[in-house]
């Protein structure tokens, strides 16, 4: 069970797997829905947010990072700008 503030970065990225709520009231409501949340639903929203969690890793992050930056080296220096190395 994740439940968040509606902060930009999670709602663009995790809305639908974790929920959003705003209020002290809100959140209660949510801890109280998700505890009542039936096995299948929850296993279902589980697998949903699998894929993503997988991207999300720090090993997965710097992958992808060294991956940018390989290709920027690769490019040359026309291709990155006079700002880059």
């Amino acid at each position: 069970m994740v439940i968040s503030s509606p902060i930009a970065d999670v709602i663009a990225t995790y809305s639908g797997i974790v929920d959003i709520v705003e209020g002290v009231d809100a959140w209660i409501a949510a801890i109280a829905q998700r505890l009542q949340e039936p096995v299948a639903a929850r296993q279902e929203r589980i697998a949903r947010a699998q894929p993503l969690l997988a991207a999300s890793t720090w090993d997965a992050v710097a992958a992808q990072m060294a991956r940018l930056i390989d290709n920027q080296l690769a490019a040359g220096p026309r291709a990155r700008g006079k700002y880059m190395l």
